[in-house]
């Protein structure tokens, strides 16, 4: 499990071993917490069946899930599951309470009570 740019990071090696440790593939599984947009969405349509096994996760109004912008042809690699509270603008200029660490922790028992 991964936070923020070290789950981007993370991405990109994910696809790095199942392109090239066809083994891994089986047991290759990614999850992470507020991590930004990594893939070109101009490459993604070749390469979405990969990612099968990932989890993302977003904490309520995380700024940094969010960029780098959709027009700008970047995807997540699956559909970011939000944890905490729902998306709202104003909430995009918290990044203490939604992109730290912290909140994530806080929404991820807020789920399991």
């Amino acid at each position: 499990m991964i936070w923020s740019s070290g789950g981007a990071m993370a991405t990109l090696c994910y696809e790095d071993i199942w392109f090239n440790n066809f083994r891994a593939r089986n047991t290759l599984r990614l999850v992470t917490f507020g991590s930004p947009r990594v893939i070109g969405a101009k490459n993604f349509k070749s390469i979405e069946h990969r990612f099968n096994r990932t989890t993302l996760y977003a904490n309520g109004s995380d700024i940094v899930t969010c960029v780098p912008p959709v027009i700008f042809g970047f995807r997540h690699v699956r559909n970011l599951t939000r944890i905490g509270n729902k998306l709202n603008v104003i909430g995009l200029f918290k990044p203490k309470k939604y992109h730290h660490i912290d909140g994530y922790i806080t929404s991820l028992r807020e789920v399991h009570e």
